[in-house]
């Protein structure tokens, strides 16, 4: 059971990771001053949900 919830969680991060990332690029490319909050509120991780 261990091993499961290890995987399940795993494939969450990973999720998380291409949302920061594909945030990230299009908040860089818009404006290069970007912070960290924005691109997690626009990525809707990190306890920071967009509205």
């Amino acid at each position: 059971m261990a091993k499961a919830r290890r995987q399940l969680m795993r494939s969450d991060i990973e999720d998380n990771r291409a949302r920061i990332i594909a945030a990230a690029n299009t908040a860089f490319a818009a404006a290069p001053e970007a912070t960290l909050q924005s691109i997690a509120k626009a990525a809707g991780v990190g306890g920071v949900v967009a509205p």
